[in-house]
């Protein structure tokens, strides 16, 4: 089964595997939380992406969580997900 979802991609992350589709990137983000320091503000691309739920545990599971997108791109809204949970 294929899921899609939008996910913030870290340099870490990059580059993207094949198994993996980049049905859109919306570029550079950086994401943070009103009062947050700098040190603690996280960058990276917007992407939407499309995989086989494999796929996506093969890229991903190495990383304690994943900011996955949830809402309009405009106005949307991450938060910290585990892969065992999207």
């Amino acid at each position: 089964m294929k899921i899609v979802f939008h996910l913030l991609v870290s340099r870490a992350m990059e580059p993207v595997p094949e198994t993996i589709e980049v049905l859109e990137n919306y570029g550079d983000l950086q994401l943070s939380s009103m009062g947050c320091p700098p040190e603690m503000y996280y960058d990276g691309k917007h992407m939407v992406v499309e995989g086989t739920e494999q796929a996506v545990q093969d890229w991903l599971g190495s990383f304690d969580g994943v900011w996955i997108g949830n809402g309009p791109p405009i106005i949307q809204q991450f938060q910290i997900m585990h892969i065992g949970e999207i």
